[in-house]
């Protein structure tokens, strides 16, 4: 069910749609061509297709066949579908870069933390990679997103409120500076000076989380997906996408056609997994514009609880949508118009990055 603010997103999107019906009503009856008319950015009206079965095939995905993950939507096995979610927040400082473990990880996280900085947190449930770092403190707003799987989170110290937190409500963590020591280290072999090089190798924070009692089976919601990759229907052209979080931290996609997938660009620079060596590729963008400031002094809060609007992007096109979390153990929602209704997202299989961004952060879909 929708939250109070999320109706009344979907209110101000609803009078949004009704103007532009109307307008382009008039439009049609003035003019004296019968052509469709063609597609714009203020329209999520949907290309007539030159044949039915175009049609069909573009908007109508194949019935699921087995079990598939929650959080990438890949084929896994019953046993595993709900393996404890392993979250880690890693170091997004361009002295941290590139990140290792980060093309195994079903989700990602970019959120923004102090001055124009910001970090990643992953989500690991399908594939463990070897080694995951760096890796750095726990923060208020990664908590916030945690809670929603009630994944084990992986962290290097924190800030003192989300410290405060984790030992206020008991979240399940592992923490390289008390209890996960024996599988955190500093990595002298990469190059990267302290504080942006320690790493973890996965499978001694497995052994931590099943020596502490914390591997085990858990219930969590996840997200819908389609069988085969669908472009979002009446979607615009989302073939190059530019985030600009400050002045000097700008994150973009790149629309690769050949595999149907984006690359990942930090400040100009592609995005490369530091255990291979290998691209980043990312299979759908979730954009969800949240307000943040700075409170308490340095730290950053980020309104996460409640909702708002934003963009979903997969396969060259995007769509506006909305968002949902109306507490805080409540897992983030998110919605697409369908006619007169708002639905949740059918993801397309594969990684997914959820883009945290100020409502007034510059964005460009090109």
């Amino acid at each position: 069910m929708l939250s109070k603010q999320a109706k009344e997103s979907i209110k101000r999107y609803a009078s949004i749609i009704i103007c532009l019906v109307l307008g382009l009503t008039v439009l049609m009856q003035a003019g004296c061509k019968k052509e469709p008319i063609e597609e714009s950015p203020e329209t999520t009206q949907t290309t007539v297709q030159e044949t039915t079965e175009a049609t069909t095939a573009e908007t109508t995905a194949p019935e699921q066949v087995g079990p598939v993950s929650r959080l990438n939507g890949l084929p896994m096995d019953e046993a595993d579908l709900n393996r404890r979610i392993l979250a880690v927040t890693f170091d997004n400082h361009p002295a941290a870069r590139p990140q290792a473990g980060l093309r195994q990880a079903d989700i990602v996280y970019e959120i923004k933390v102090e001055g124009t900085y910001t970090r990643y947190m992953a989500l690991y449930q399908y594939e463990d990679p070897e080694l995951v770092g760096s890796i750095r403190s726990a923060r208020d707003c990664f908590l916030d997103r945690t809670v929603e799987f009630n994944a084990c989170y992986a962290h290097f110290g924190g800030s003192y409120l989300a410290l405060q937190r984790i030992e206020q409500y008991q979240y399940s963590d592992l923490n390289g500076m008390s209890n996960a020591s024996g599988a955190m280290y500093r990595n002298n072999d990469t190059g990267k000076s302290s504080p942006h090089n320690v790493y973890a190798d996965v499978a001694k924070l497995r052994e931590q989380m099943a020596d502490s009692g914390e591997d085990f089976d858990v219930e969590f919601i996840g997200y819908p997906f389609n069988t085969e990759p669908l472009a979002p229907e009446g979607g615009d052209v989302a073939e190059q996408v530019t985030l600009q979080y400050a002045s000097d931290n700008q994150t973009s996609y790149e629309y690769d056609a050949d595999t149907g997938k984006y690359l990942r660009y930090k400040e100009g620079t592609l995005d490369v997994d530091e255990n291979d060596n290998e691209p980043l590729l990312v299979e759908n963008i979730i954009i969800q514009k949240s307000l943040s400031y700075i409170d308490p002094a340095p730290l950053r809060t980020v309104e996460q609880i409640g909702s708002g609007e934003g963009f979903y992007v997969s396969r060259g096109k995007y769509i506006p949508i909305i968002w949902d979390k109306p507490e805080e153990l409540a897992q983030t929602a998110y919605y697409i118009q369908t006619g007169d209704e708002w639905v949740p997202i059918k993801l397309n299989p594969g990684q997914t990055w959820i883009q945290v961004v100020d409502p007034d952060t510059p964005l460009t879909f090109e």
